[in-house]
């Protein structure tokens, strides 16, 4: 108890990791064919015909990878990337639609946020209407910043303990651990939540995680990140 105690008053947590400028890439079937969706616009989006000629540039046909929709982010010096895929699945005897919108960190290299929605199909071809019901209340939710969590005390090579002042966490989240100083990040490993505790009367979180992999070292103060899978039917692009 003593331990837990330490943990929420010792160290505050981080600041969110903020996600202000965007690259909006495009709707696209399981099989990777494309929808259309007319591209977001403003001041928080870089224009379409410049995503259009980045793409060109590098040769890349979308569905993309996450780890190429980093780069092509980074390219535009853009915060994050963002794309919506939609498969139909078999239910019984009635169709379903699932369509789930990716935000990838430019920085971090990771999926740091996905919304994921189902809805029933009478007809699973008719994947435009689909769209154009679901994704504005997908993009308007869109985060403008990543919850993240501060490391506060390693207890061992494997596990260590955290404190988070927003977002919600939960057991077998997945992490992604780094370091910055200044204006640059390092990359230090993956890890998974294996107890997540919501201090009374706020929405304050203590964390214990595993560390995936045996050469990650870590320090009082270093960050980590939620970061997610991509759904079965989308795999092929993680």
């Amino acid at each position: 108890m003593g331990l837990v105690f330490a943990l929420a008053t010792v160290i505050l947590a981080a600041p969110p990791f903020m996600l202000s400028k965007g690259t909006f890439v495009g709707v696209f079937t399981s099989d990777g064919k494309q929808i259309s969706f007319p591209a977001p616009t403003g001041e928080r989006w870089v224009s379409y015909e410049q995503v259009q000629r980045e793409l060109l540039f590098r040769g890349w046909k979308p569905p993309l990878t996450t780890s190429q929709m980093a780069e092509l982010a980074k390219g535009l010096e853009a915060d994050f990337a963002v794309d919506v895929l939609i498969a139909t699945l078999k239910v019984g005897k009635k169709w379903q639609a699932l369509v789930a919108m990716r935000v990838v960190s430019a920085q971090l290299g990771e999926i740091v946020h996905l919304a994921q929605t189902k809805t029933e199909v009478s007809n699973p071809e008719a994947l435009q209407q689909v769209v154009e019901q679901i994704l504005p209340a997908l993009l308007v939710k869109l985060p403008s910043q990543v919850p993240l969590a501060t490391v506060q005390l390693c207890e061992s090579k494997k596990r260590v303990h955290l404190t988070a002042a927003n977002g919600k966490w939960g057991k077998g989240v997945n992490l992604l651990f780094f370091r910055t100083s200044g204006a640059q990040i390092t990359i230090l490993g993956k890890g998974r939540v294996v107890s997540a505790s919501l201090v009374p009367g706020g929405n304050r979180w203590i964390l214990e995680a595993d560390l995936l992999g045996s050469e990650i070292s870590l320090r009082s103060g270093d960050k980590a990140v939620q970061i997610f899978g991509m759904p079965k039917p989308f795999a092929r692009w993680q």
